[in-house]
């Protein structure tokens, strides 16, 4: 047996001779199992880097390295929920990142694990099943991009209730800001969509607006009362009566007292008018 490899004792770091036992401490790893590092470099880029820190960490765990285990696992489900939320404030182009940080991690941890993985096979370890790691793995990582949507949403909705704060006090560029802030990283929103276009509509911008209902009407869900009502407004500021009195028909049609459930007011003129003044 003098051509073995040289290996220590991944717990207390002594020279390992041919027994399964440490000649120092006495660890024995006889009826465990430990992950194969090898296959950490393509697990971290087709699944995730979180994937080959978890099997670490579990082999940490199991040669006693509890310390080492912990971190690992706290600070590499922290590190990739806060990767999961840059990469997601970031446009899709930039995205690559993500698989360029998990493949340097993977690499990094499979040099660093073969060697305990070697000491842990003279020791007695058996190899542990790399796909059942992997699951465990994926689930974590699972969950990380759960926590991270979650946030997100949180966030776009804490942005939206103080836009519409901001509407309600008449401060609308302000609002406009954050209602676009909000429809360019959700498109399909409906509801900022719509509150983006009324604050263009009541800053005369009436192009946008247009251009904002219209897009409203493609989404589910909407309301298509309070769009009609709002294009016959519009239609109505720009001085085209007939327009605005086909819209305010088929807003009327939907829901008869739409006008006055929206702007205190039946008159379309009245409305339009007020709408102009205020714009200017």
């Amino acid at each position: 047996m003098a051509d073995l490899p040289e290996l220590t004792c991944p717990s207390c770091g002594a020279a390992l001779t041919e027994s399964p036992h440490c000649p120092s401490c006495g660890l024995s790893l006889e009826g465990k199992r430990l992950f194969d590092p090898r296959h950490f470099h393509w697990l971290g880029v087709f699944l995730s880097g979180l994937v080959p820190i978890t099997m670490s960490a579990a082999n940490w765990g199991t040669v006693g390295r509890t310390r080492e285990r912990n971190l690992w696992l706290i600070l590499g489900f922290l590190g990739f929920l806060l990767l999961f939320s840059l990469l997601g404030a970031l446009p899709a182009s930039a995205r690559f990142l993500g698989i360029a940080v998990s493949a340097g991690i993977s690499y990094y941890l499979r040099a660093r694990q073969q060697p305990l993985f070697e000491a842990g096979l003279r020791l007695g370890a058996k190899r542990g099943s790399t796909w059942k790691g992997a699951a465990v793995g994926t689930s974590l990582a699972i969950v990380a991009v759960a926590f991270t949507v979650m946030g997100f949403l949180a966030a776009s909705h804490l942005r939206y209730d103080r836009a519409v704060k901001l509407l309600d006090q008449g401060r609308l560029p302000e609002a406009a800001a954050i209602f676009e802030g909000l429809v360019q990283e959700n498109p399909k929103d409906l509801g900022a969509n719509f509150a983006l276009a009324t604050c263009r509509l009541f800053l005369g911008n009436l192009d946008a607006a247009e251009r904002g209902f219209h897009e409203c009407l493609s989404l589910e869900g909407v309301d298509s009362a309070m769009v009609f009502a709002d294009l016959a407004v519009l239609e109505a500021a720009r001085g085209r009566s007939t327009e605005a009195d086909s819209l305010a028909g088929w807003a009327r049609a939907r829901e008869p007292a739409i006008f006055t459930q929206l702007f205190y007011s039946d008159d379309v003129a009245m409305i339009a008018d007020s709408l102009v003044q205020q714009s200017r």
